[in-house]
């Protein structure tokens, strides 16, 4: 919405004052003009940007889906942001437990646990390591060795997973550890919510004021000419 009406503002506004500009014979400031040239460049080449914006939207989507290399690299760079990604880390772990813990307590084998976990995760990060925790199991390793000193699990997560193998209480540990992510990912949503709301209301105001100021300087300029004649 508020691309909208900048863009709005950028081309039915601003060239309206153009010819006003023109006609008094105003001096235009450097601000000014750089808001005409990019009037002139959207209303010039707005089939060009449209064009260009749903290309892009559609080659990411489909390499995003269709290229695995490509899909890891976007999700290990969400996952290094410092919000997103503790969000995107929360969800999964968040998800990972509470699966795991309905599994084990229903008596399922911990290799199957596994490679249902793989298939309902889309992130390619965590499908590996429950890809590489099944060759573990199956050769007799701790189903806590994959997850030690990994990036994407947090320490907290793997010393329960840890602290329930060795005691016997792994469904307990992890449904523990299942309803902490989960809270620790709702908080991260308030978080995210809190900070977009007055990132956009000065996202709109810095625009907006900018096209204000670059119609009303040259207007201060044709007012002081007047008043001098």
């Amino acid at each position: 919405f508020a691309v909208g009406v900048i863009t709005f503002m950028l081309v039915y506004i601003i060239p309206k004052f153009k010819d006003v500009f023109v006609s008094m014979g105003a001096e235009i400031p450097a601000v000014t003009q750089f808001a005409l040239n990019l009037s002139a460049f959207i209303t010039n080449n707005y089939m060009t940007i449209i064009i260009s914006i749903v290309a892009f939207v559609v080659i990411f989507i489909f390499a995003y889906k269709k290229i695995k290399v490509f899909k890891v690299l976007m999700q290990k760079l969400s996952m290094q942001l410092p919000i997103i990604g503790k969000l995107v880390i929360a969800k999964e772990m968040s998800m990972f437990a509470s699966t795991f813990a309905t599994l084990t307590k229903n008596s399922v084998m911990l290799t199957d646990c596994m490679e249902i976990l793989s298939k309902i995760t889309s992130n390619e990060i965590y499908k590996d390591i429950m890809n590489r925790t099944i060759d573990n199991l199956i050769k007799g390793d701790k189903m806590s060795e994959t997850f030690k000193d990994h990036w994407a699990v947090p320490d907290l997560a793997f010393y329960m997973i840890l602290t329930g193998e060795n005691t016997g209480e792994l469904g307990n540990m992890l449904e523990k550890v299942g309803e902490y992510y989960l809270k620790e990912e709702k908080n991260l949503v308030g978080q995210i919510k809190t900070f977009i709301e007055p990132a956009m209301i000065l996202f709109l105001a810095v625009a907006v004021g900018f096209i204000v100021i670059s119609v009303l300087v040259p207007m201060f300029g044709m007012y002081q000419t007047v008043a001098a004649g």
